[in-house]
């Protein structure tokens, strides 16, 4: 049953409107700019490593979660203890803890998911405004928006849960989604500045496939052999707010599915049934046969040292497969010489466009699934 008139819980939604508040923060020149260290907006923690040291951790690299600490969240589940956001939520002082992580490497250079940075923007706002996010964005935020059922759950000391303690209606979901879709306004009020949603909402940095902004994920298709851009708020479960500006479209899911699917269904109901639903549609694929040579040309290995995952490429007869688990051999049906598309049991439909160098040799692979673009080099 669909349940508009109840708040739902939104998990790392929340993350991307917290970034909201830190643009208003600054607008409002109550927070400095994303170029501020971190150290300095934390000066009651004197003994952590952060201030001690003074990392050179910007304001910009907890935003784009590039901070370079150390961090566990991909290892373990989210519920066992040696996960570091486990182990955050345990400690009793959430931003001592994440103030006293070691500097692993230099911020601003690789993007690591890491729930405890966004546990910082909480206690940025905090401690440059004198309130508590959860008041900060009821004033400035939701009373403007007339978004008056919401709440955010919080730790034992009283700070805010902004990794993923909001809740809210989806209706009021879709009502900050329209908001950021029109540059920061609602309605004939300016809510948070179309300059920070210009910069919030663009890529910074590259993220597991995707670009990542202020606590924003960017993203591309093709749906009709139209290309679609895509900015949206994600969280565990299923909890999604997809931007669309050049279709003037916002879409919110919510749901409790708690594994892969939770992410991916979402995502693939949009791309299959509501963005379809408007793209105007494609001239009808011709059947296409590519001769052994060109098909022995793509075949090989292919490894992406993101994820460090090998995908082989192999000809059977002329045909063209791949194998994206033990037991998930997948059919390459060619659209062209070098783009193939796949529907998988495990990862759903998938696009694989095959890229060539100078001499005509293929060296690379962009795998797009979703909205993701994953870069495979081929190996072998």
């Amino acid at each position: 049953m669909l349940r508009l008139r109840e708040s739902h819980f939104l998990a790392s939604v929340s993350k991307s409107i917290t970034s909201i508040l830190i643009g208003i923060a600054i607008d409002q020149k109550i927070a400095s700019d994303v170029e501020t260290k971190a150290y300095e907006f934390f000066p009651e923690y004197a003994g952590t490593k952060w201030v001690n040291e003074k990392y050179p951790i910007t304001l910009h690299h907890i935003l784009t979660m590039s901070a370079g600490v150390d961090w566990e969240a991909n290892k373990y589940s989210r519920r066992d203890p040696r996960h570091t956001t486990y182990q955050m939520y345990a400690s009793g002082d959430p931003i001592g803890f994440v103030l006293d992580r070691d500097l692993s490497e230099a911020p601003g250079e690789k993007f690591y998911y890491n729930s405890g940075l966004t546990i910082l923007l909480g206690g940025i706002v905090k401690n440059t405004s004198g309130q508590y996010i959860d008041d900060f964005a009821g004033q400035y935020l939701f009373a403007p928006m007339g978004i008056t059922d919401y709440h955010w759950d919080k730790f034992a000391d009283g700070n805010i849960q902004t990794d993923g303690g909001l809740h809210l209606k989806p209706r009021d979901m879709a009502k900050i989604g329209y908001m950021i879709m029109k540059n920061g306004k609602w309605k004939d009020r300016q809510i948070v500045s179309s300059d920070w949603v210009a910069k919030s909402t663009k890529k910074h940095i590259d993220a597991l496939g995707l670009g990542y902004g202020y606590q924003w994920w960017i993203g591309k298709t093709k749906v009709n052999n139209q290309t679609i851009k895509v900015l949206f708020a994600s969280g565990h479960g299923g909890q999604k707010i997809f931007i669309i500006p050049d279709l003037d479209l916002v879409a919110v899911f919510t749901s409790r599915v708690f594994n892969s699917k939770g992410h991916s269904g979402p995502e693939g109901f949009l791309l299959k049934y509501i963005i379809p639903s408007i793209v105007p549609s494609a001239a009808p694929k011709k059947a296409l046969k590519l001769s052994p040579e060109i098909l022995d040309e793509l075949t090989g290995k292919y490894e992406t040292k993101e994820h460090g995952f090998v995908a082989p490429i192999f000809r059977e007869g002329d045909k063209l497969y791949t194998r994206t688990s033990l037991f998930d051999k997948v059919e390459l049906i060619p659209e062209s010489e070098t783009q193939f598309s796949g529907d998988s049991k495990n990862i759903g439909e998938f696009k694989i466009h095959f890229i060539k160098d100078e001499r005509g040799n293929v060296k690379q692979c962009i795998a797009y699934l979703g909205f993701r673009g994953i870069h495979f080099d081929k190996i072998e």
